[in-house]
């Protein structure tokens, strides 16, 4: 998308780079690091600013949710920056701007011994499942309140893996069975089967979000049964190591012209 393009062009020329905070004082380096930040915040705000006028609703819906999977991202590896071993499996804080040994996504079981990444953690959590699992509510027919029960278990099923981590391939079985009686006990039999089903799809899922921003809002658009139909087949592509070709050939059903141009521009960027 052009927006992100000229954004993030404009961010890398005016933000601090390395060799700014390189050797500098920690007033200066507290400096940089707010100058850093306040540039990324008008990003972000140009970013939604334009996209609105351009994108269907559900289309911003899922750039917004990026944007804030990015930020949550940022200030989980700034917290663990300031963070330092304390004794064999404590943590400490450090001084601001000291760069501690542990890294963000890297080193979660012991960064959530600290309160405040143990609260971001958690809120980037939820972030990366409801956008992991957008689809869900709407395909398995989840009400608000089971919505809101579904993303709060897959969270805390993340957490405890962190926390209490599997050391032998029968204790990481133990942990996925436990995890599918927690699932199916929520979800129901034929629910807990729709939501594998949408599980295996993930990676195709993935590919069409991306091509449904590319081509926008507008008559071009894809509908939702365009869709599913279009994640169908590329789930099968993946499976199967179909070509560009035969992935056109079973798109041309479905889709307009139109949208097989984009889909063949898609697919020249990310050739089989």
């Amino acid at each position: 998308m052009v927006i992100l393009r000229d954004a993030d062009r404009e961010l890398e020329r005016d933000r601090p780079t390395g060799a700014d905070f390189s050797h500098t004082s920690l007033e200066k380096w507290q400096q940089l690091q707010a100058k850093s930040r306040d540039l990324i915040q008008r990003r972000d705000q140009r970013i939604r600013g334009l996209a609105a006028v351009v994108l269907t609703p559900p289309q911003f819906a899922a750039l917004d949710a990026r944007i804030r999977r990015e930020r949550g991202h940022d200030e989980l590896s700034w917290i663990a920056r300031q963070i330092v071993p304390a004794g064999e499996s404590g943590v400490a804080r450090g001084a601001p701007g000291s760069s501690g040994p542990f890294l963000a996504g890297v080193n979660d079981d012991r960064l959530l011994a600290d309160p405040e990444y143990r609260r971001a953690w958690q809120r980037q959590a939820r972030l990366e499942v409801e956008s992991t699992y957008v689809d869900a509510p709407r395909l398995l027919n989840l009400s608000s309140g089971l919505t809101e029960q579904f993303h709060s278990l897959l969270v805390d099923q993340q957490l405890v893996r962190l926390e209490n981590p599997a050391r032998t391939s029968g204790a990481w079985n133990d942990t996925l069975r436990r995890e599918e009686r927690e699932l199916a006990a929520l979800l129901g039999e034929r629910g807990f089967a729709q939501f594998r089903e949408l599980r295996d799809t993930y990676g195709a899922r993935f590919q069409v979000k991306h091509l449904q921003v590319e081509i926008g809002a507008g008559p071009d658009s894809m509908q939702v049964n365009q869709l599913e139909a279009l994640i169908a087949v590329l789930h099968n592509a993946n499976q199967k190591r179909w070509s560009g070709a035969r992935i056109r050939e079973s798109a041309a059903a479905f889709l307009t012209p139109p949208q097989l141009t984009a889909l063949d521009g898609w697919l020249q960027r990310n050739p089989r």
